[in-house]
């Protein structure tokens, strides 16, 4: 049998890590319906079965800057349970590397972090470790930076902007609902895939979730920014050429509100109105709105567009209109759009033909200029025909009535000149 949901083939050296990776196009839908993904419970064959996949994650793409891969941790040692035995640095020594094949090319990763965290917010704040893609350079090097500040490794391993990145992630039971994950670097073009494990050791103080601090004690190692750790020489594993400065830093919240924009629009713009029924079109309408306040409430563009990714799914699983209904409903609504963008066209020609080629006090001048402004904003936001006639109406009493005003004062100074002679 052949899945046509294989994207690729994972293998870690010394253990039992040898399976396919399966990457199902219904799992964004799934998760806003409260199901497990596609592949957790099913293998390859489509079998219910407790082990289930390894699988990528939703918020991954084949093409992501991260890829996200998930296995369960089994008892008897099968599937990703392997992982937990990273807790011993001489596994690391002895599988520093890790093999990941797709369809398209053979690839070597390198191991850069190994990582315990929590899922639970009742232990501490969650570390969002599961960002498919980033929103710059920088923001890249930062999600590098908080994976290596709490790696229980420190692995001799470089990473710049240009590399892409596997996280492995499983079940830990450290504490409940615990997660255990590593991160890999891909091999450069041309780079040597050995890793020289000499240089490797046991992190000093990893930053663990507060759970942990709550039940073993110690303290928390300081934590600041990339740039901040960077040029304090504090990294010794970037190897870009790039300089950073706190310019960087203050300029993340701005790409996240940039992002945040574009990704409602790109919902709000996602779907044709006038390909549903009325009741399917609300329903849809319902959803935008709500991942539009959820998008606006991400901490980060990877959440953004994870959330992206769910809405765009539910509007692809409504039922459309026929074919033939489709066709004559969108000629319909061109036509529609036409017409108004010709009554906004006309409006605002009405406005500027009341105005020209008469002259004005400056008083008179600015009423005229905010007025024009005013009523344009709100001709150009109007969505039908009927507002934008109003509103013409509206804007050409008040316009005729500054002109009539002007016309009255020109007469009285022609009088009161003609006095004067």
């Amino acid at each position: 049998m052949q899945n046509p949901d294989t994207i690729g083939w994972l293998n870690m050296p010394y253990s039992v890590v040898d399976y396919p990776v399966m990457h199902s196009d219904r799992d964004p839908l799934l998760i806003t319906q409260s199901e497990d993904p596609y592949y957790l419970c099913r293998d390859f064959y489509l079998n219910n079965i407790l082990s289930g996949s390894i699988f990528m994650d939703y918020r991954s793409k084949l093409d992501s800057k991260n890829l996200i891969l998930h296995g369960h941790s089994m008892a008897n040692g099968s599937m990703f349970a392997h992982i937990l035995d990273y807790n011993s640095f001489s596994v690391y020594e002895n599988a520093p590397v890790l093999t990941y094949n797709t369809l398209k090319e053979a690839g070597k990763w390198k191991i850069i972090a190994v990582v315990k965290t929590n899922m639970l917010d009742s232990h501490g704040p969650y570390f969002d470790y599961m960002r498919g893609d980033f929103g710059s350079d920088y923001d890249f090097l930062e999600f590098i930076y908080q994976l290596r500040v709490r790696s229980i490794i420190d692995c001799p391993v470089t990473v710049n902007e240009n590399d892409k990145i596997m996280t492995l992630s499983t079940c830990a039971y450290d504490f409940d609902d615990f997660r255990m994950f590593i991160v890999a670097r891909k091999v450069r073009d041309g780079e040597d895939p050995a890793v020289n494990v000499g240089r490797a050791k046991m992190a000093a103080n990893p930053l663990y979730p507060d759970v942990w601090y709550w039940n073993y004690g110690g303290t928390k190692p300081e934590v600041t920014s990339f740039q901040d750790a960077l040029n304090k020489k504090k990294i010794s594993w970037y190897d870009g050429t790039k300089k950073w400065s706190q310019k960087d830093d203050d300029e993340l919240p701005k790409m996240l509100a940039q992002k945040k924009s574009e990704a409602v629009k790109k919902l709000q713009n996602y779907y044709e109105p006038s390909d549903y029924y009325e009741n399917e079109l609300n329903y849809i309408k319902v959803y935008v709105d709500a991942y539009a306040g959820f998008i606006n409430d991400a901490k980060n563009t990877g959440r953004v567009n994870a959330l992206t990714y769910q809405c765009m799914a539910v509007i692809d699983s409504v039922q459309m209109k026929p074919e033939e209904e489709r066709a004559a409903a969108r000629q319909a609504a061109q036509e529609k759009k036409a017409a108004l963008s010709t009554a906004k066209k006309n409006a605002l020609s009405a406005m500027k033909k009341v105005v020209a080629g008469n002259t004005y006090r400056p008083n008179q001048q600015a009423k005229i200029q905010k007025l024009m402004t005013m009523y344009t904003e709100q001709i150009n936001a109007a969505d039908n025909i009927d507002t934008v006639k109003k509103l013409q109406s509206d804007a050409v009493g008040l316009l005729d009535a500054i002109q009539t005003d002007a016309e009255i004062t020109a007469k009285e100074q022609r009088t009161s000149n003609k006095k004067k002679t």
